[in-house]
């Protein structure tokens, strides 16, 4: 069995029969909900088809994990989102049976009460609740007040790499613009993102830590990335290795 891999950056979503801007309103409401201290840039993927129209599922991409943490129950540093308090339902129990034994017979040595477990038997145990969450989320969305899920992106160990290609690469995009991109994406080691331009095949290799999934998560949302640079723009589409690589 393969292991499983989580960042705390990349959300999945599923909502089928919403529009984009059913899920554009509800990122808006998750967002107005995070303090104006933590960074609220994300970088957001939502597969359309070819009239635009949102088919279903998306990915986004926090640059700050608090929002990712807040989103799935944790508070924004990533503990749990609890508090504690003595259990409702504890119902004292003494050690000792009153009605066969009288404490106060002193002469009786199998009378004698130990203390000790009688106050422990006798104090709540203190459980563990959950609080309200910190960014609420709506599980219904837009007008047609479709389902709305998030889950966590995961990446398997057999999908794992540490690559993204770029194709089609306008002479414009420059290390240092590709650099900018997926520096985003890499948490995991200052030495990383590395990137290689073949001018001759207008294409660039992108080069992550080798020991992360920093490559995968990425991908999640730069299938299609508009960039603009003065009057020039276009639409890289970074993609994971395929066998022709």
């Amino acid at each position: 069995m393969y292991g499983l891999n989580y960042d705390k950056h990349s959300v999945c979503l599923q909502s089928k029969g919403s529009t984009l801007d059913d899920i554009y309103n509800e990122l808006n409401y998750w967002l107005a909900q995070v303090p104006n201290n933590i960074n609220k840039e994300y970088i957001i993927s939502l597969a359309s088809d070819n009239n635009n129209v949102f088919v279903g599922y998306g990915y986004i991409y926090f640059i700050d994990s608090q929002i990712y943490n807040a989103l799935f129950g944790k508070k924004w540093d990533g503990s749990e989102n609890v508090r504690r308090i003595e259990d409702p339902n504890f119902v004292p129990k003494s050690t000792m049976d009153y009605s066969v034994v009288d404490p106060w017979d002193i002469n009786n040595k199998s009378n004698i009460i130990n203390w000790d477990e009688e106050v422990e038997h006798s104090i709540a145990p203190m459980i563990s609740i959950s609080n309200e969450p910190l960014i609420h989320i709506h599980s219904n969305i837009g007008v047609n007040n479709t389902p709305l899920l998030i889950s966590r992106c995961v990446v398997s160990d057999i999908e794992k790499t540490n690559i993204l290609y770029v194709k089609y690469l306008p002479d414009w995009v420059d290390n240092n613009i590709l650099y900018d991109i997926s520096k985003r994406f890499s948490y995991s080691s200052k030495n990383y993102p590395k990137i290689d331009i073949k001018r001759n095949k207008n294409e660039a290799k992108i080069i992550f830590n080798p020991e992360s999934c920093d490559a995968n998560f990425a991908s999640y949302v730069l299938r299609k990335y508009s960039i603009t640079d003065g009057k020039n723009s276009c639409i890289l589409s970074f993609r994971l290795p395929t066998k022709k690589h």
